[in-house]
């Protein structure tokens, strides 16, 4: 198995050209006193990477395992945690409006917390 631990866009971007990676782990690092406009851009940009794993995978339509685990603030009780597995092109896309979702709904929630945080997101290809 191989991996790809890096929060650098166009290095995942480049590996993902040939396929190779069978588990892709995207990082945003914890920072100090992040304000939420940072954490905005910081998902965006964790999301353009998953649309780039959409569209250089999406016409094999291998199984997708898709993990994201967010450490949620204080005043929630525990790690944000989505999970699917998509066998279907359908289900896949509705896959992506999900994790779409719960990430709107982080940046609302973070607004007020500017703790040290993380992202991850792990995309196995079975």
């Amino acid at each position: 198995m191989s991996m790809l631990y890096t929060n650098n866009y166009e290095e995942i971007s480049a590996r993902l050209l040939d396929l190779s990676p069978i588990l892709i782990t995207a990082t945003i690092p914890p920072k100090a006193s992040v304000k939420h406009t940072t954490i905005h851009k910081q998902l965006i940009e964790l999301n353009d990477i998953h649309n780039t794993l959409l569209l250089l995978i999406a016409e094999e339509l291998p199984h997708w395992h898709l993990t994201i685990k967010i450490p949620s603030p204080t005043a929630l009780p525990s790690i944000y945690t989505f999970t699917e597995f998509v066998t279907e092109r359908d289900r896949l896309f509705a896959a992506i409006t999900e994790y779409n979702d719960l990430y709107l709904h982080l940046v609302h929630v973070r607004k007020s917390h500017e703790e040290d945080w993380s992202i991850k997101f792990n995309v196995k290809l079975h």
